[in-house]
């Protein structure tokens, strides 16, 4: 943010040279930021208005990052599909209410999970997921040592109806929480796909101005 401010900055000052730099510096980050991608788009800008004979062939550079930035973003959205979010983003814990964030995975995309995590939204479904995990291994404690009970065959009638009711609450339990999984599991693609939507509108917006520089 820095950068791209300073090269703003500078560019409304007329100060091409400087505003060339930080813009140049930016362009060098990771492309799958969109301040990144909207720093090759004012570098060559920039040059554009030096009349420097280098502007179309940094409007042809720039035009590349978006095109492989949008199947990039392309991919990620076919891959959904198959998105593991526990296996993704483990949980780190072992008391569901005292979560920390989760780590951004190590992956060519982890620019845009970085992306990603920024947007409550997302982070929040994501702390779901992973509270209900945690309250599942908890609750399978529980069944286990229920079972137990169970096999014991009491006589006792009271103690009988009691342990069939706890039954039937940890069957309704397990239930909630599958019902639970899945629907933040829905709401968890459904919020990540409207972020790739919004930063493919952005990269496309880009690319359009990086065709016009060009022409």
């Amino acid at each position: 943010q820095a950068l791209l401010t300073s090269a703003h900055i500078y560019y409304r000052l007329k100060d091409y040279s400087r505003s060339f730099n930080f813009s140049n510096e930016l362009a060098k980050r990771n492309p799958s930021d969109p301040l990144v991608q909207e720093g090759w788009l004012l570098s060559a800008s920039v040059l554009e208005d030096q009349n420097d004979p280098n502007a179309a062939d940094r409007y042809r550079a720039a035009i590349q990052v978006y095109k492989e930035e949008t199947a990039k973003l392309s991919q990620f959205d076919r891959d959904l599909e198959k998105l593991d979010a526990l296996k993704t983003f483990p949980v780190e814990a072992s008391d569901p209410i005292l979560l920390g964030l989760p780590k951004i995975p190590q992956t060519p995309l982890a620019g845009v999970w970085a992306q990603l995590l920024e947007r409550s939204e997302i982070l929040t479904i994501l702390q779901q997921v992973q509270q209900t995990q945690l309250l599942q291994s908890k609750l399978a404690d529980y069944e286990k040592k229920l079972t137990e009970l169970e096999a014991l065959k009491v006589t006792d009638k009271e103690v009988q109806i009691d342990i069939k009711a706890a039954r039937g609450l940890l069957e309704k339990v397990k239930s909630d929480f599958q019902k639970s999984e899945a629907q933040d599991q829905k709401a968890l693609l459904a919020q990540i796909r409207l972020s790739l939507s919004q930063k493919q509108l952005q990269i496309d917006n880009y690319l359009t101005e990086s065709l016009l520089g060009l022409q």
